[in-house]
């Protein structure tokens, strides 16, 4: 146990360190208008009195909290960003050290959780404050499962089962006020046990009733309150309106195998990702995207026994993204912090495959002292290459929190990397503006309204800037 508190501790140093110049992250895009453009944040008073109109009101409190001891000084809320993702990491590292997980290789959980705290692509919930809802529901939900495999494991209608079991339920309905993705806690829940769950003397019924039962009536209860809330019916029109649900599945089939390739190719990690739109199955990309989720779905079911938790890894890959990258359409195809809680998955199973290979590297190799010596070895390479991966992870990390720092730099990589799409040019040029560049705010403006020639931001935008340089008495901004 000693071992794994050092190596807990170590992992969230290197977190600290990957993400120590995140407090130099200024506030962007939607940050001024959810801080500082909600009257409900203006007071605890307030926002005791609105707080039944509020969705998501765990995160709002946080930000309430923010905004009484820090006001307008961004790196406070940078703080808490970083808390919620080291506790996140921290409960990533208990769920797979924990008895009922059956990890077999200590190595595994210490592998997945340091590439869930410096892998680069975690850094739009991290260092975007506005990303908060996301790290927070993360947090809670991590909790909540945790105590789920606790409340499991105890003696069933024991007085502890019922203590843990309320305190998940309290973690998991945190979760649900933070971001809606909590709710399919439940379909978790049936994951693990098809997976990983341990027959227990109770009985499989009796553990679906006192266990399951009360956490599926949270998410249920909570499915209830929004259908009567008038603010997520109006979004969910909202919502409908976008794109036919047809054309939303095509285009999130070619979404999501895209996510699962920046994985890989962090350097194109993109606050505006600009993914084309489908209309037909044969569209594109989309027929290799569909077959690769297939397969990989597939490959999930048919390791469940010899391989179940990287099984379980990608089919948690998948389960969660099902609420922000399936039916429901949203404006924006891809949100790199959608993918936060999913990752763990995607690591999960690329961390137990590898460990796998090793295993079956030493037993192709002979046994006795062969298979240990090819094992060790293995494991020298392994750990070498893992730590020169964690270095690499950690130093991208850095160089894409640096991007935070200025809302120029910022912009100018969300436009280079998305040239054909018209908001972060309009966003560019917001920036420029900001920072008294005003001929290339005016040069963005137009290279936006080329793209969207009905953008009324765009529009508005390019006017009051025009009018500024024309008349240098009017002090209208964007």
């Amino acid at each position: 146990m000693p071992l794994r508190g050092a190596a807990l501790w170590l992992l969230l140093g290197l977190a600290i360190l990957a993400y120590a110049n995140s407090f130099a992250g200024a506030f962007y895009f939607d940050d001024p208008a959810v801080l500082f453009g909600d009257p409900r944040l203006q007071s605890f008073g307030a926002f005791a009195a609105s707080v039944g109109e509020t969705i998501r009101p765990f995160a709002k409190a946080t930000f309430l909290l923010d905004r009484w001891l820090y006001g307008d000084r961004p790196a406070g809320y940078h703080a808490l960003n970083l808390l919620l993702h080291l506790i996140s990491g921290g409960l990533v590292y208990r769920i797979l050290l924990h008895p009922s997980i059956k990890v077999g290789d200590p190595s595994i959980a210490f592998w997945t959780t340091l590439l869930f705290l410096l892998h680069p692509i975690a850094t739009e919930t991290v260092t975007y404050i506005s990303g908060r809802p996301t790290g927070l529901m993360t947090c809670a939900y991590l909790a909540a499962f945790l105590l789920f495999l606790e409340a499991r494991g105890a003696e069933p209608g024991g007085s502890r089962q019922r203590a843990v079991l309320a305190w998940a339920a309290v973690c998991l309905a945190l979760a649900l006020l933070a971001k809606e993705v909590a709710v399919v806690f439940p379909a978790l829940l049936l994951l693990y046990e098809a997976l990983l769950g341990r027959p227990l003397r109770a009985g499989r019924a009796e553990l679906l009733r006192r266990v399951h039962l009360p956490l599926s009536a949270v998410a249920v209860l909570f499915l209830a309150y929004a259908a009567f809330h008038g603010r997520y019916a109006y979004l969910f029109e909202y919502s409908l309106r976008l794109r036919s649900v047809h054309d939303n599945l095509l285009a999130q089939a070619n979404a999501v195998v895209y996510a699962m390739t920046l994985f890989v190719r962090p350097a194109q990690l993109n606050f505006e990702h600009d993914l084309p739109l489908a209309t037909s199955i044969l569209q594109g990309p989309t027929p290799w995207s569909i077959a690769t989720i297939a397969g990989l779905v597939g490959v999930a079911i048919g390791l469940a026994r010899r391989a179940p938790l990287v099984a379980f890894g990608i089919l948690w890959f998948f389960l969660h993204l099902l609420p922000t990258n399936s039916v429901l359409p949203r404006y924006d195809l891809l949100s790199e912090r959608n993918l936060y809680l999913p990752s763990i998955g995607l690591y999960l199973a690329a961390v137990a495959s590898a460990v796998a290979i090793v295993r079956w590297l030493g037993a192709r190799m002979g046994v006795g002292g062969a298979e240990r010596w090819v094992t060790r070895r293995g494991r020298i390479v392994a750990g070498s290459a893992g730590a020169a991966l964690a270095l690499g992870l950690a130093a991208l990390t850095v160089s894409r929190n640096a991007v935070y720092a200025d809302p120029v730099v910022f912009w100018s990589d969300a436009v280079a990397k998305s040239p054909h799409k018209s908001r972060p040019h309009v966003n560019l040029g917001v920036a420029l503006y900001v920072a008294g560049d005003l001929e290339r705010a005016i040069e963005q403006f137009r290279i936006a309204l080329a793209l969207d020639p009905l953008d009324p931001v765009a529009q508005r935008n390019l006017l009051d800037t025009w009018n500024r340089i024309t008349q240098p008495a009017a002090r209208a901004r964007p």
